[in-house]
């Protein structure tokens, strides 16, 4: 903890000398003048310290975020003091690039001792990566505003609870212009039963469904005829993301582009197979390596991608070109007409 002094408690200070000295060289009514104001002063010079040792601090927050979008926030001040919160102001995030805005403010007393202050912020960080958030600094100016004590509650000052981390994704991009790429007719029609694309009718026989059945043209023809469906096309795709790059800024580009291809894949194309095998792979090649990601070896396979692509770093230009030829045919062969998207380099 530190404090510091305004320039009015300096005159403040300075008066209070003069009138000490006054009062060694003869004794005179200033003496009872210095009391009166020095006794504000040692006041105004403890208790900023008083109040900020005798409070706690709790954070909740998420555990995941995507960079450039906002994401909730709460923060408990719980305080063992009687002067509460009036002369407190709260930086919750020291020395990290993270824009927030404070929402609502909620004071109450939870116990006769104990009053707690909820704050409410809106969270923006400016850049993927994982961050640990063990600090948060509050200070402090009494009234008058003659000193200012600030406490930064770090890393050995915290509970379990405060030194968690976050991680933040890459920013999420437009990539609707890609869409039709993944896209199939079988996924984007005829499936109004869950079973395939309607491809016509035929001869009803004995094990078909029911509601299948086309009333109108069984009688327009006399016979049951039934709707006909051909069956949903497995999802497969190959993302290969490269970061052979001297340009940090085009890395970036690229590992937003993979990340949003990956999210979109998993969120949104998954579900339109209705339950039919989806396959996706995801090789990175990164300065720590090249890796091989397979959704069906994968416990929860977007988020394994999105933590990696959180803190992938460019790879050195210098090391080679590494061809992605072989793991494409590769997949091919296991997977015949499925998508292949290049990222990085070689795209």
């Amino acid at each position: 903890m530190k404090n510091t002094f305004s320039p009015g408690s300096v005159i403040f200070l300075i008066l209070v000398l003069m009138c000490v000295a006054a009062n060694t060289v003869h004794s005179n009514p200033l003496l009872f003048l210095a009391g009166v104001l020095f006794c504000p002063l040692l006041w105004n010079l403890a208790a900023p310290w008083f109040v900020l040792r005798k409070v706690k601090v709790k954070r909740n927050i998420p555990e995941f975020a995507f960079a450039k979008e906002e994401v909730p926030c709460e923060v408990e001040l719980i305080s063992r003091s009687g002067a509460g919160f009036s002369c407190c102001s709260v930086d919750p995030f020291p020395g990290i690039r993270v824009i927030y805005r404070l929402l609502k403010v909620r004071e109450f007393r939870s116990q006769k001792s104990e009053t707690c202050r909820l704050l409410h912020y809106s969270l923006e960080f400016r850049q993927r990566g994982v961050y640990e958030l063990s600090e948060f600094q509050m200070s402090c100016s009494y009234p008058f505003g003659m000193f200012s004590f600030v406490r930064r509650f770090r890393e050995n000052d915290v509970t379990a609870a405060e030194r968690q981390k976050i991680t933040v994704f890459p920013e999420r991009v437009n990539v609707d212009e890609l869409w039709e790429q993944l896209t199939s007719p079988a996924f984007i029609s005829g499936n109004r039963n869950g079973e395939g694309e309607f491809a016509g009718l035929k001869v009803w026989t004995e094990g078909d469904v029911l509601r299948d059945i086309h009333w109108r043209a069984s009688a327009r023809h006399g016979k049951l005829l039934t709707a006909k469906y051909e069956t949903v096309k497995s999802l497969s795709a190959l993302v290969i993301v490269d970061l052979t790059d001297t340009d940090c800024r085009n890395a970036e580009k690229n590992v937003s582009l993979a990340g949003s291809i990956v999210h979109e894949l998993c969120d949104r194309f998954v579900p339109q197979t209705l339950g039919a095998p989806a396959v996706i792979w995801v090789r990175l090649i990164t300065r720590d390596g090249i890796e091989l990601i397979k959704s069906e070896e994968s416990g929860d396979f977007c988020l394994h991608v999105l933590k990696k692509l959180a803190e992938a770093e460019p790879r050195d230009p210098s090391l080679g070109k590494v061809s992605s030829e072989d793991i494409a045919e590769q997949f091919r062969e296991e997977y015949p007409g499925g998508s292949v998207f290049l990222i990085g380099s070689e795209s």
